[in-house]
Protein backbone atom coordinates (compact mmCIF):
# COMPACT_ATOMS: atom_id res chain seq x y z
CA UNK A 1 0.00 0.00 0.00
CA UNK A 2 1.15 3.51 -1.25
CA UNK A 3 1.43 6.20 1.69
CA UNK A 4 -0.23 9.03 1.30
CA UNK A 5 2.69 11.33 0.70
CA UNK A 6 3.96 8.86 -2.09
CA UNK A 7 0.49 9.50 -3.84
CA UNK A 8 0.52 12.79 -3.21
CA UNK A 9 4.21 12.79 -5.47
CA UNK A 10 2.97 10.78 -8.23
CA UNK A 11 -0.14 12.94 -9.24
CA UNK A 12 1.62 15.64 -9.04
CA UNK A 13 4.22 13.98 -11.45
CA UNK A 14 1.18 13.02 -13.51
CA UNK A 15 -0.45 16.24 -13.39
CA UNK A 16 2.89 18.04 -14.82
CA UNK A 17 3.22 16.18 -16.93
CA UNK A 18 -0.42 16.57 -18.35
CA UNK A 19 -0.02 20.80 -18.03
CA UNK A 20 3.42 20.97 -20.02
CA UNK A 21 1.34 18.64 -23.18
CA UNK A 22 -1.45 21.04 -22.41
CA UNK A 23 1.32 23.85 -22.75
CA UNK A 24 2.67 21.91 -25.92
CA UNK A 25 -0.31 21.52 -27.65
CA UNK A 26 -1.49 25.33 -27.33
CA UNK A 27 2.10 26.52 -28.76
CA UNK A 28 1.75 24.09 -31.48
CA UNK A 29 -1.69 24.61 -32.85
CA UNK A 30 -0.88 28.36 -32.62
CA UNK A 31 2.07 28.07 -34.68
CA UNK A 32 -0.07 25.93 -37.46
CA UNK A 33 -2.85 29.12 -37.43
CA UNK A 34 0.20 31.08 -37.57
CA UNK A 35 1.96 29.57 -40.22
CA UNK A 36 -1.23 29.16 -42.01
CA UNK A 37 -1.30 25.54 -41.86
CA UNK A 38 -4.72 25.89 -41.11
CA UNK A 39 -6.26 28.93 -43.06
CA UNK A 40 -8.84 31.23 -42.57
CA UNK A 41 -12.31 29.97 -42.26
CA UNK A 42 -11.31 26.32 -42.37
CA UNK A 43 -12.82 24.19 -39.33
CA UNK A 44 -10.60 22.94 -36.59
CA UNK A 45 -11.13 18.86 -37.23
CA UNK A 46 -10.88 18.06 -33.03
CA UNK A 47 -10.05 14.33 -33.88
CA UNK A 48 -7.01 15.23 -36.48
CA UNK A 49 -5.96 17.84 -33.91
CA UNK A 50 -6.53 15.49 -31.05
CA UNK A 51 -3.88 12.87 -32.50
CA UNK A 52 -1.34 15.19 -34.48
CA UNK A 53 -0.66 17.38 -31.35
CA UNK A 54 -1.20 14.21 -28.67
CA UNK A 55 -3.96 15.46 -26.42
CA UNK A 56 -7.33 14.57 -25.58
CA UNK A 57 -10.05 16.04 -26.19
CA UNK A 58 -10.40 18.13 -22.86
CA UNK A 59 -7.06 19.88 -23.12
CA UNK A 60 -7.41 20.39 -27.14
CA UNK A 61 -10.74 22.24 -26.26
CA UNK A 62 -8.94 24.14 -23.88
CA UNK A 63 -6.28 25.67 -25.76
CA UNK A 64 -9.05 26.45 -28.67
CA UNK A 65 -10.63 28.33 -26.04
CA UNK A 66 -7.70 30.30 -24.89
CA UNK A 67 -7.00 30.90 -28.96
CA UNK A 68 -10.45 32.32 -29.35
CA UNK A 69 -9.45 34.80 -26.22
CA UNK A 70 -6.82 35.97 -28.29
CA UNK A 71 -8.52 36.37 -31.16
CA UNK A 72 -7.15 33.74 -33.74
CA UNK A 73 -9.76 31.24 -33.44
CA UNK A 74 -13.66 31.82 -33.68
CA UNK A 75 -16.82 30.09 -32.95
CA UNK A 76 -20.20 29.76 -31.09
CA UNK A 77 -20.76 27.79 -28.00
CA UNK A 78 -21.20 24.08 -29.24
CA UNK A 79 -20.10 24.72 -32.86
CA UNK A 80 -17.27 23.64 -34.64
CA UNK A 81 -14.39 26.45 -34.21
CA UNK A 82 -12.77 27.52 -37.25
CA UNK A 83 -9.82 29.59 -37.92
CA UNK A 84 -10.74 33.59 -38.08
CA UNK A 85 -9.86 35.55 -40.69
CA UNK A 86 -7.91 38.97 -41.41
CA UNK A 87 -9.69 41.64 -42.91
CA UNK A 88 -8.69 44.86 -44.20
CA UNK A 89 -10.42 46.43 -41.85
CA UNK A 90 -8.65 44.00 -39.45
CA UNK A 91 -5.65 44.76 -40.24
CA UNK A 92 -6.00 48.57 -40.16
CA UNK A 93 -7.20 47.81 -36.88
CA UNK A 94 -4.39 45.71 -35.36
CA UNK A 95 -2.01 48.71 -36.58
CA UNK A 96 -3.57 51.29 -34.89
CA UNK A 97 -3.70 49.43 -31.70
CA UNK A 98 -0.34 47.95 -32.00
CA UNK A 99 0.94 51.89 -32.24
CA UNK A 100 -0.94 53.20 -29.33
CA UNK A 101 0.40 49.90 -26.89
CA UNK A 102 3.66 49.64 -28.41
CA UNK A 103 4.71 53.59 -27.97
CA UNK A 104 3.12 53.32 -24.35
CA UNK A 105 5.23 49.95 -23.48
CA UNK A 106 8.26 51.26 -25.18
CA UNK A 107 8.46 54.54 -23.06
CA UNK A 108 7.53 52.88 -19.62
CA UNK A 109 9.77 50.27 -20.21
CA UNK A 110 12.71 53.04 -20.74
CA UNK A 111 12.36 54.20 -17.69
CA UNK A 112 11.41 51.07 -15.48
CA UNK A 113 12.89 48.39 -16.83
CA UNK A 114 15.46 46.72 -14.60
CA UNK A 115 19.39 45.33 -15.56
CA UNK A 116 17.63 41.54 -15.77
CA UNK A 117 15.15 43.03 -18.44
CA UNK A 118 17.84 44.84 -20.64
CA UNK A 119 20.21 42.00 -20.27
CA UNK A 120 17.40 39.43 -21.54
CA UNK A 121 16.34 41.96 -24.44
CA UNK A 122 19.84 42.10 -25.53
CA UNK A 123 20.46 38.31 -25.40
CA UNK A 124 16.97 37.79 -27.75
CA UNK A 125 17.80 39.88 -30.01
CA UNK A 126 21.31 38.88 -30.20
CA UNK A 127 19.58 35.91 -31.37
CA UNK A 128 17.48 37.65 -33.75
CA UNK A 129 20.39 39.26 -35.41
CA UNK A 130 22.13 35.61 -35.77
CA UNK A 131 19.10 34.06 -37.90
CA UNK A 132 18.68 37.08 -40.40
CA UNK A 133 20.67 35.32 -42.86
CA UNK A 134 20.46 31.83 -41.31
CA UNK A 135 17.23 31.19 -39.99
CA UNK A 136 13.34 30.29 -40.80
CA UNK A 137 10.55 32.58 -41.24
CA UNK A 138 8.88 31.25 -38.15
CA UNK A 139 12.72 32.13 -35.81
CA UNK A 140 12.81 35.23 -36.97
CA UNK A 141 8.64 35.92 -36.66
CA UNK A 142 9.21 34.05 -33.38
CA UNK A 143 12.32 36.13 -31.86
CA UNK A 144 10.56 39.49 -32.80
CA UNK A 145 7.63 38.28 -30.58
CA UNK A 146 9.67 37.51 -28.01
CA UNK A 147 11.52 40.38 -27.91
CA UNK A 148 8.15 42.68 -27.88
CA UNK A 149 6.52 40.03 -25.23
CA UNK A 150 10.03 41.25 -22.84
CA UNK A 151 9.83 44.62 -23.41
CA UNK A 152 6.13 44.98 -22.18
CA UNK A 153 7.04 43.10 -19.61
CA UNK A 154 9.83 45.50 -18.64
CA UNK A 155 7.25 48.61 -19.23
CA UNK A 156 5.78 47.19 -15.02
CA UNK A 157 2.24 47.59 -15.68
CA UNK A 158 0.31 44.49 -15.64
CA UNK A 159 -2.89 46.14 -17.36
CA UNK A 160 -0.88 47.50 -20.27
CA UNK A 161 0.99 44.31 -20.73
CA UNK A 162 -2.08 42.44 -21.37
CA UNK A 163 -3.56 44.87 -23.66
CA UNK A 164 -0.35 44.75 -25.40
CA UNK A 165 -0.08 40.83 -25.90
CA UNK A 166 -3.73 40.82 -27.20
CA UNK A 167 -2.76 42.68 -29.95
CA UNK A 168 0.31 41.35 -30.49
CA UNK A 169 -1.03 37.95 -31.09
CA UNK A 170 -3.71 39.38 -33.29
CA UNK A 171 -0.92 40.83 -35.24
CA UNK A 172 1.39 37.58 -35.13
CA UNK A 173 -0.17 35.88 -38.65
CA UNK A 174 0.48 39.27 -39.77
CA UNK A 175 4.08 39.38 -38.94
CA UNK A 176 4.59 36.11 -40.00
CA UNK A 177 3.43 36.22 -43.46
CA UNK A 178 5.30 39.71 -43.98
CA UNK A 179 8.29 38.07 -43.38
CA UNK A 180 7.22 35.19 -45.60
CA UNK A 181 6.63 37.36 -49.37
CA UNK A 182 10.05 38.44 -49.09
CA UNK A 183 12.16 35.60 -47.44
CA UNK A 184 15.50 35.39 -49.42
CA UNK A 185 15.28 39.21 -51.36
CA UNK A 186 17.76 41.71 -50.55
CA UNK A 187 14.66 43.62 -49.38
CA UNK A 188 13.95 41.38 -47.01
CA UNK A 189 17.65 41.40 -45.41
CA UNK A 190 17.42 44.98 -45.34
CA UNK A 191 14.00 44.97 -43.57
CA UNK A 192 14.76 42.49 -41.01
CA UNK A 193 18.63 43.83 -40.50
CA UNK A 194 16.47 47.29 -39.90
CA UNK A 195 14.17 45.32 -37.09
CA UNK A 196 16.95 44.65 -35.31
CA UNK A 197 18.82 47.54 -35.08
CA UNK A 198 15.97 49.41 -34.05
CA UNK A 199 15.64 47.03 -31.46
CA UNK A 200 19.23 47.86 -30.44
CA UNK A 201 18.26 52.01 -30.12
CA UNK A 202 15.53 50.99 -27.91
CA UNK A 203 17.27 48.67 -25.59
CA UNK A 204 19.71 51.80 -25.66
CA UNK A 205 17.16 54.11 -24.76
CA UNK A 206 16.02 51.88 -21.51
CA UNK A 207 20.10 52.47 -20.61
CA UNK A 208 19.95 55.85 -21.17
CA UNK A 209 16.54 56.20 -19.67
CA UNK A 210 15.16 58.41 -22.63
CA UNK A 211 11.37 57.55 -22.89
CA UNK A 212 10.60 60.69 -25.67
CA UNK A 213 13.38 58.86 -27.80
CA UNK A 214 12.24 55.19 -27.06
CA UNK A 215 8.79 56.29 -28.53
CA UNK A 216 9.65 57.66 -31.63
CA UNK A 217 11.62 54.27 -32.35
CA UNK A 218 8.24 52.12 -31.59
CA UNK A 219 6.75 54.90 -34.20
CA UNK A 220 9.13 54.09 -36.49
CA UNK A 221 9.15 50.78 -35.96
CA UNK A 222 5.50 50.25 -36.23
CA UNK A 223 5.79 52.28 -39.27
CA UNK A 224 8.41 49.43 -40.54
CA UNK A 225 5.96 46.69 -40.03
CA UNK A 226 3.07 48.35 -41.94
CA UNK A 227 5.27 49.10 -44.56
CA UNK A 228 6.07 45.57 -45.52
CA UNK A 229 2.52 44.42 -44.43
CA UNK A 230 1.40 47.29 -47.43
CA UNK A 231 4.04 44.70 -49.86
CA UNK A 232 2.24 41.93 -48.51
CA UNK A 233 -1.08 43.65 -49.66
CA UNK A 234 0.38 44.56 -52.85
CA UNK A 235 1.72 41.33 -53.84
CA UNK A 236 -1.46 39.59 -53.30
CA UNK A 237 -2.94 41.84 -55.58
CA UNK A 238 -0.73 41.75 -58.17
CA UNK A 239 -1.18 38.01 -58.32
CA UNK A 240 -4.55 38.30 -59.93
CA UNK A 241 -3.33 40.64 -62.00
CA UNK A 242 -3.66 43.78 -60.19
CA UNK A 243 -1.21 46.33 -59.90
CA UNK A 244 1.78 45.63 -57.54
CA UNK A 245 1.85 49.20 -56.07
CA UNK A 246 1.99 49.01 -52.15
CA UNK A 247 -1.34 49.59 -50.44
CA UNK A 248 -2.13 52.03 -48.48
CA UNK A 249 -3.43 51.53 -45.21
CA UNK A 250 -3.32 54.00 -42.68
CA UNK A 251 -0.94 56.61 -41.46
CA UNK A 252 0.75 54.67 -38.24
CA UNK A 253 3.27 56.79 -37.52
Amino acid sequence: MRKNGDTTVLEARKSGRKGRAGADAYEALKKKLITLELRPGEHLDEKRLMKELGVGRTPLRECILRLKTEGLVAGEHRRPAFVRDISLKDTKDILEALLVVEKSVVALAALRARDSDIANLREINDRMREVVHTGTVWDMAALNQEFHRAAAYACGNDLLYKAHQSVRNQAARLAYLSLQQTVGSNQSVGWNHEMVDQHDRIISCMVTRDPETAEQLAIAHIGLFRDRISRYLADCWSGFGLASTPIAIGDSA
